[in-house]
């Protein structure tokens, strides 16, 4: 005869469409215990990447809207900036072959011009990470502001480097002589840019760990110390082709060639990270628009009746 009865058995199914997070499936009538019939990824995963299983434990993130904008406007601000440098370096390549410039310098001042107006959209989307929600660290949201006060000069430096000292030089990197005056502005501004990255660090990492796709493996988990430290061997990339300068041997000529390779490769990495930046930047910036999603709008709880244990049930 039936004794005690076991634990109820809770079915999870999705009522309302759930993409997989992985390969978009539809995944509407599945049970939450289920995985993706077209990928394999559990069920449970995506609803993850959805519904913050944190949010008991976090204050929730004030005017998440805004602050999912000014990620996108950070990322993206910082990234067209870059771009804008690299065609710029683009448009002497030309030159090499005593060829006129590609864009000429009315087209490089306009680069300029873009590239700054897109580090101030970056600045003013920095802004999301000085206080996103209200109990976070005095420490960590006095540090991000200042980290937002840099870009002030930030700003500066990189019109005076790519709208000033860059316009009209036939090559900067290819010729045998590195203009001072460009390295020591180029190091201020790759100066800036390191200050920025670590004091925004800490918000940076706090919000991200708010993020339910950061925390089920769905992001890169871009690490911002890599990002600043391109930047730090980028100046001594630079410093070293100065060094070439004052030696007329081969060893010169080989310090040289190695510090445009220096300042080529890491400024190379940097952009990506950049990029690596806007792509996490985007995910969690749809987690954020997406938080207020709950999970009984998303599954159906239905109460399966007490179930004898299979040997009770013989009896």
């Amino acid at each position: 005869m039936p004794g005690d009865a076991a634990e109820p058995i809770i079915a999870a199914t999705l009522t309302e469409r759930l993409r997989c997070a992985a390969c978009s499936y539809d995944l509407r009538g599945l049970s939450v215990l289920d995985r993706c019939p077209e990928c394999g990824l559990r069920i449970a995963t995506s609803i993850l990447a959805i519904v913050d299983p944190r949010a008991q434990e976090f204050e929730p993130i004030r005017r998440p809207r805004a602050v999912a904008i000014g990620l996108l406007a950070w990322a993206l601000g910082s990234l067209l900036a870059a771009l804008c440098a690299w065609l710029q370096r683009a448009a002497e390549l030309p030159a090499l072959n005593n060829a006129p410039y590609l864009i000429g310098d009315d087209g490089e001042y306009a680069l300029a011009v873009i590239g700054s107006l897109g580090v101030v959209v970056s600045g003013v989307g920095a802004f999301a990470l000085v206080r996103p929600a209200q109990h976070m660290s005095a420490r960590g949201s006095k540090l991000a502001f200042a980290g937002v006060l840099l870009y002030v000069p930030l700003t500066v430096a990189y019109f005076i480097l790519h709208g000033k000292v860059d316009v009209g030089l036939a090559s900067v990197y290819f010729g045998r002589y590195p203009d001072a005056n460009r390295v020591l502005v180029r190091a201020v501004e790759l100066s800036l840019i390191t200050g920025i990255v670590l004091l925004l660090r800490s918000n940076a990492r706090e919000l991200a760990a708010r993020s339910a796709i950061l925390r089920t493996g769905r992001a890169d988990r871009q690490t911002m110390y890599a990002v600043a430290g391109c930047a730090i061997l980028g100046i001594l990339g630079d410093i070293a082709r100065l060094t070439a300068v004052e030696m007329d041997s081969a060893l010169g000529q080989l310090l040289g060639i190695a510090g445009v390779t220096i300042v080529a490769l890491f400024s190379a990495l940097l952009t990506m990270g950049m990029i690596g930046v806007m792509i996490d930047c985007t995910r969690i910036a749809r987690a954020l628009l997406r938080s207020g999603t709950k999970l009984t709008s998303l599954v159906s709880m239905v109460d399966v009746a007490r179930q004898d244990r299979p040997a009770e049930a013989a009896s």
